[in-house]
C-alpha cells in the first residue's frame, strides 16, 4: 500500500511480506513534466509479519537481530501479547523497547537549556525475544534511491540464517496483489493520516 505524502517523508505499507520495488521507487521518486527524477523524498517501509502461530518461533530471532542491525532500521512495532511496545534495539536475548502509552509532557524546544527529561525513560523495558507477540511491524527508513537499493540487497542477506525469509522483495507487483485487492489497505492507511 502507497501513500503519498506533500510532506518530505512518505510511507509504503508492504502486504504479505512483499516489498515491491517498483512501488517503492514510484512512491518515493519526484519526477517533473517530463519523468524526470527530481529528488527522492524519504520513504518509510513499513513490513507486517506473523512470525509463528502462538508464540514466537525462535528460528526468526536471528534475522529480526539482523533486522535491528541495519542502518535503516526504524525499530518494529509489537511487544508482548497485551502491551503494544515499540523496539529500538536488543542486546544479547533481549530487545529495548519503549511504551507508547507513557504519556510525556511537552517539550518547550525554544527553551534553553532544552528539557530533555521528557526524551528520556529511567528504566528502558525489556524483554527476551522469544517472548514477543509473533505480531510485529517491522520499520526502516530509506532517505536516498542508493539506500534503498543497498537495503533491497541487504534484505537477502540479513535472512539467510533464517528457516523462510521473512520479507521477500519483488521487481513488480505478483499477480495475487492486484490493485483491486489493495484498495480497502489503501483507505485504510489514508484514514489513519486524514485523522
Amino acid at each position: 500500500v502507497c501513500y503519498v505524502s506533500p510532506s518530505p517523508l512518505t510511507i509504503y505499507l508492504a502486504t504479505d511480506g512483499v516489498l515491491v520495488r517498483r512501488d517503492v521507487m514510484n512512491l518515493a521518486s519526484v519526477t517533473d513534466s517530463l519523468g524526470r527524477e527530481i529528488r527522492w523524498k524519504s520513504v518509510l517501509i513499513m513490513i507486517p509479519v506473523r512470525l509463528g502461530l502462538q508464540t514466537m518461533n525462535p528460528a526468526y530471532i536471528s534475522t529480526l537481530k539482523a533486522f535491528l542491525r541495519h542502518p535503516c532500521s526504524a525499530g518494529f512495532l509489537g511487544g508482548r501479547p497485551g502491551h503494544s511496545s515499540y523496539i529500538i534495539g536488543y542486546q544479547d536475548e533481549s530487545v529495548f523497547m519503549l511504551d507508547p502509552h507513557l504519556v510525556q509532557e511537552a517539550v518547550d524546544c525554544q527553551r534553553h537549556p532544552l528539557p530533555v527529561e521528557s526524551f528520556h525513560v529511567k528504566q528502558p523495558l525489556q524483554t527476551p525475544l522469544v517472548s514477543l507477540d509473533p505480531s510485529l511491524v517491522l520499520g526502516f527508513v530509506c532517505k536516498s534511491r542508493e539506500e534503498f537499493n543497498d537495503f533491497c540487497i541487504n534484505l537477502d542477506e540479513m535472512q539467510r540464517d533464517s528457516i523462510s525469509p521473512i520479507v521477500s522483495v519483488e521487481d513488480i507487483r505478483p499477480g495475487y496483489l492486484t490493485p483491486d485487492t489493495l484498495e480497502e489497505d489503501i483507505r485504510v492507511v489514508r484514514g489513519l493520516f486524514e485523522n
